[in-house]
């Protein structure tokens, strides 16, 4: 910042003499340049009080560390949330990580199987099950009463749309509780003919937007007379759009704190950059440039219903610490 102001002193000293000179008011403007880039100027640091594990993600995390601290072996099938890091720190504590293709083999038996927050189909639950595995189920209480409608729905004859992502893995195990009756549809377009005599059942992916589902149930209506739905979308999730929104325009640069593979986490930074161009999405510390603090007076740090809380109280103190050089002050402040 000083050298900037610096460069702005010599410059005005070569327009006026030509070169710098050394009379009394060039030592003057040398001298208040050098105490105006000097002074601290202090920065906030504020942590988005919405960021943060979702309740479905803390249950789930709460329900492997009990498990893990009652000394029993304890696996999850894939990672159990869209994390990178909070997924290390659970293997650091034992959780093991492994694929369906090693379901089979029998030293994997010897564990207890938690089903992560999306939840499992219900044909591959019940094979587990067959094969003794002990269940720990982490699902997420919003995903059991979606998979709850799928069941009943199906059972009633009804065709079952899914508004979401059709290769998601939540919306994978939605399918999978009535595969000869539910699919996934991601807009009006997809949604393509249906059976005139059977009605229709339509429900969403936990995370989609709301305004997709609206725009979807909508053309269904137009299109078939008889239709019933549930809004399944998680208010913990969705709810949280407009305060984000509000929370980007309120700071001159947004850390947005999170997994490169999470949806829910993509979508979330979309919104925030939509409001606040100088919006960064970084999964790690080192991603982290001098070059977004210059220039700046309030820097906000978010994250999605994947990031834990601990990461984004280490990327506001990284901040504090990264701005040092700069001769800037940094104050890190929550509403949380």
């Amino acid at each position: 910042m000083w050298r900037s102001r610096w460069r702005k002193w010599r410059s005005w000293c070569a327009r006026r003499n030509g070169a710098c000179g050394s009379g009394s008011a060039d030592v003057e403007s040398l001298e208040a340049a050098l105490k105006e880039a000097k002074k601290p100027r202090q920065i906030a640091v504020e942590i988005d009080e919405s960021a943060g594990f979702c309740p479905g993600v803390r249950r789930a995390i709460q329900v492997a560390e009990e498990a893990m601290r009652s000394g029993a072996r304890v696996a999850v099938l894939g990672e159990l949330i869209h994390n990178r890091r909070e997924v290390e720190r659970l293997r650091s504590l034992g959780l093991e990580v492994i694929e369906d293709e090693q379901l089979d083999r029998n030293s994997q038996r010897a564990c207890r199987l938690l089903i992560r927050t999306h939840g499992l189909p219900l044909a591959v639950r019940e094979r587990l099950e067959r094969d003794g595995f002990e269940m720990l189920d982490g699902t997420c209480p919003v995903v059991q009463r979606s998979q709850k409608f799928v069941r009943q729905f199906a059972a009633r004859g009804y065709q079952v749309l899914i508004v979401g992502k059709p290769n998601h893995p939540e919306v994978v195990a939605l399918i999978g509780q009535a595969p000869d009756a539910a699919r996934a549809v991601l807009d009006p377009e997809g949604v393509g003919e249906l059976d005139p005599s059977r009605p229709v059942f339509v429900l969403a992916q936990s995370t989609v937007d709301q305004s997709r589902f609206r725009a979807v149930l909508e053309h269904v209506r137009a299109i078939h007379p008889r239709v019933e739905f549930r809004d399944t979308t998680c208010r913990a999730v969705t709810g949280r759009h407009e305060a984000l929104r509000r929370f980007a325009s309120e700071h001159d640069v947004v850390i947005f704190v999170g997994g490169k593979n999470s949806s829910n986490t993509g979508q979330l930074f979309r919104i925030c950059q939509s409001v606040n161009p100088r919006s960064y999405w970084v999964e790690s510390l080192e991603e982290i440039s001098e070059d977004w603090l210059l220039d700046v007076e309030r820097v906000g740090v978010s994250g999605s219903a994947s990031t834990p809380h601990w990461q984004l109280e280490e990327v506001a103190r990284y901040i504090q610490i990264k701005a040092q050089p700069l001769g800037e002050y940094k104050e890190v402040t929550s509403n949380g």
